[in-house]
């Protein structure tokens, strides 16, 4: 599965990585955003199998973005109205 993850006001690409997702398995990244940051999600499914979960999470407990069975997504925009740090949590299918 590949992910382009996030970028700033001034796009600055903080990740571009590909993932293999074991079934039943999580992959959880964080970053830190300023007040005013723009975080812009692009994802797709290499295998075009559908990943079960992908989650922005604004800690401790502020989900900001969710999707279930999800093959890609494209120019997915969060607004950070204050600094913090954000977890990324993708969850791959009990089959992968």
């Amino acid at each position: 599965m590949n992910c382009l993850a996030v970028c700033a006001q001034t796009p600055i690409v903080l990740m571009d990585k590909t993932f293999k997702l074991k079934a039943n398995s999580t992959e959880e990244i964080y970053f830190s955003f300023a007040a005013g940051d723009q975080i812009v999600i692009d994802f797709d499914e290499s295998n075009n199998k559908p990943i079960k979960q992908i989650d922005v999470i604004e800690q401790p407990s502020s989900t900001k973005f969710s999707s279930i069975n999800i093959n890609s997504l494209t120019s997915k925009t969060i607004h950070v109205h204050q600094k913090g740090v954000y977890l990324f949590r993708l969850t791959s299918p009990v089959l992968a």
